[in-house]
């Protein structure tokens, strides 16, 4: 029913994030892959989809689109990069 809400949880991390989309699956050798290269990557990506499908979705739908950072939260991404912590 309307209104309705698509919530997508994000990061912080899509700020360090790059999608090259040439090369989403980084096998190039252009970059090297990491967890961080990969979580930041995809967090990024989500920020991207979530700002198109807003754009696509009708305004008379009444669906709002969000991306949501729970803040810092240490799992194993975090524990490879110490400076977050």
């Amino acid at each position: 029913g309307s209104p309705s809400r698509i919530v997508n949880v994000n990061s912080i991390m899509h700020h360090v994030g790059f999608v090259d989309s040439e090369d989403m699956n980084v096998t190039s050798g252009k970059r090297k892959f990491s967890s961080l290269v990969g979580y930041s990557s995809s967090k990024l990506a989500q920020v991207m989809f979530s700002s198109v499908l807003f754009k696509r979705l009708p305004a008379e739908a009444g669906i709002s689109v969000l991306c949501a950072s729970p803040g810092i939260v240490q799992t194993n991404v975090v524990l490879d990069i110490e400076f977050m912590i």
